[in-house]
């Protein structure tokens, strides 16, 4: 991951959205902290994960296996 100043980035905006489109994500530095990072829009919403229950189940693994359910009798439960 590369570090550029909030100027440089300001002045190479094109190339610091252009790496990130290609994987390469970019800190924006202010006065020497770390305030920012570009990364591409498919990182984000990966790393900000489902906001649903439903999107969640949308979007889990399948692997192309079944779901196995147990097939025996229920047992009583006294309440």
């Amino acid at each position: 991951m590369r570090e550029v100043s909030f100027s440089e980035a300001k002045a190479r905006l094109s190339s610091v959205v252009d790496a990130a489109k290609e994987g390469e994500a970019t800190v924006i530095t202010r006065h020497g902290r770390k305030e920012a990072v570009v990364l591409s829009y498919e990182e984000w919403a990966q790393a900000s994960g489902p906001r649903s229950l439903w999107e969640m189940l949308l979007n889990a693994p399948i692997d192309g296996r079944e779901l196995e359910t147990s097939r025996s009798k229920m047992r009583d439960v006294d309440l």
